[in-house]
């Protein structure tokens, strides 16, 4: 004679060597649904068993009485992949389970749609939404710690419009501090770009244009003093560059001029360079002259006490792949 299905408490069963469920106390394997609850009495789960094995859906709740995952067992074993969802509804799976294809995610051979959690082996994850297995709209990450770092938009799987990144500068207290400020069209950098200080003054800010530096750059102190300015185009230096000490007093007066050259666009030196100490004082000068340039450096007394003949430019020309689009010699 069968035993009629029934629901008891899942802290009821036992599970015996075997690997099998039973009743506690009972010789016959359990058949039935079982329940789990939490102290509060919400329903915490809730799942069928046959002949003592996980058999049909299983369902998982939060304390809230959202639906956690689910899934579906047959004879004890998956019969379908296991979804987890957060406290938001949001759909939650492991990196490891999507596969893409062609420029599409994809969990077990079909498109993601809607809104995914995505969990990482280091403890971060990201908040996104899919269209046909393509990242579009709202996009978060979150660190291990919890902590949002990044706030953006995307489009075709790419960033695209505003984008907000955020560090931890108390990581004990959780306090958090903006980072940088981007916009994109396409996965590229276009329009301002900003920087910050953990104190929340502006390190920095970029102009672009495609993906490339573009028009003027600053980059300041964290007291908010100007450091530098120079103007960029298509990611190289060209026109008027002016580097500041922390003081305010002028460093560095220098000058580039945008060239395409056989071998690709590249920056050369251009006119006068000159080099100050703190107090404003000359201490250097470079002049160039066309593939050549001579240099003099001063003293205290602006007197000049060495002078080194014009030399060949070609030893300083720096091309696009040389500079990397930064110069080092003004960090």
């Amino acid at each position: 004679m069968r035993t009629k299905p029934s629901t008891i408490s899942y802290q009821d069963l036992v599970i015996r060597k075997d690997g099998l469920a039973y009743k506690k106390h009972a010789r016959r394997t359990f058949a039935g649904s079982a329940a789990f609850y939490y102290e509060k009495g919400q329903l915490g789960m809730l799942g069928n068993l046959k002949n003592g094995q996980w058999h049909g859906l299983f369902e998982w709740f939060h304390k809230n009485g959202k639906l956690m995952n689910s899934a579906t067992f047959i004879n004890g074993k998956y019969s379908h992949k296991k979804m987890d969802y957060d406290e938001q509804r949001l759909l939650c799976i492991h990196e490891n389970a999507i596969q893409v294809k062609k420029g599409a995610s994809y969990i077990a051979d079909k498109k993601l749609n809607g809104a995914y959690r995505v969990e990482h082996a280091s403890g971060s994850y990201t908040e996104s939404l899919f269209k046909n297995g393509v990242e579009s709209g709202p996009y978060l990450y979150f660190a291990d710690s919890g902590d949002l770092w990044i706030h953006a938009q995307m489009y075709g799987n790419n960033y695209h419009g505003a984008y907000l990144c955020t560090f931890a500068i108390e990581p004990v207290s959780n306090k958090m501090a903006l980072s940088e400020v981007r916009e994109y069209y396409k996965g590229e950098f276009d329009g301002p770009v900003f920087w910050f200080y953990e104190n929340g003054t502006i390190m920095s800010c970029e102009h672009h244009k495609k993906g490339k530096r573009h028009g003027l750059s600053e980059r300041f102190y964290d007291n908010g003093q100007l450091k530098r300015t120079i103007s960029y185009k298509n990611d190289l230096p060209d026109g008027e560059d002016r580097s500041y000490h922390r003081n305010g007093q002028l460093w560095l007066n220098w000058f580039w001029k945008y060239t395409e050259a056989e071998e690709g666009p590249i920056s050369l030196e251009d006119g006068t360079w000159e080099t100050f100490n703190e107090k404003g004082e000359l201490t250097k000068t470079y002049v160039w002259q066309g593939d050549y340039f001579e240099t003099k450096i001063y003293d205290e007394k602006y007197s000049m006490n060495s002078y080194q003949a014009f030399e060949e430019r070609a030893r300083y020309v720096r091309t696009v792949n040389d500079m990397g689009g930064n110069l080092s010699v003004f960090s």
